[in-house]
């Protein structure tokens, strides 16, 4: 019984102070397709000390285009999503979220010109041998 007590304080204490929450979704495109390996980063709410705010954590999306970060305290934070070849998106958030749903827009740039150039080798041409 003195056992059972100590293990369910211990437990209970554990809980407790455990202050962890969890920031989810999932980033797709325009057409609903899932981006897979998206960035995600979350920072604190800029404030005066901290203009652009902290570093707290970052991960990619799978396959699937979802995602979750487990962040350090339920508070405010800032969520930047990007990937190659689209416009990045921030929004901020309070944890513990489920976002949905975040759709990333293509970039459209378009190049003016390209240059390609292409050397071969050069062969020269004898009577009798080539080299």
């Amino acid at each position: 019984m003195r056992v059972t007590a100590i293990l369910f304080f211990l437990f209970i204490s554990a809980f407790a102070f455990s202050q962890e929450s969890l920031i989810s979704g999932r980033v797709v495109e325009n057409s609903g397709e899932a981006i897979s390996f998206a960035t995600i980063l979350i920072s604190e709410t800029p404030t005066e000390e901290i203009p652009k705010g902290a570093f707290i954590a970052g991960t990619t999306s799978d396959d699937d285009g979802i995602f979750n970060i487990i962040t350090p305290a339920a508070s405010s934070y800032i969520v930047t999503i990007s990937y190659v070849g689209f416009t990045p998106k921030t929004i901020e958030v309070t944890a513990p979220k489920t976002l949905g749903d975040l759709t990333l827009e293509r970039a459209a740039e378009a190049l003016e010109e390209a240059i390609i150039t292409v050397k071969g080798p050069t062969i020269k041409k004898e009577p009798g041998k080539l080299t």
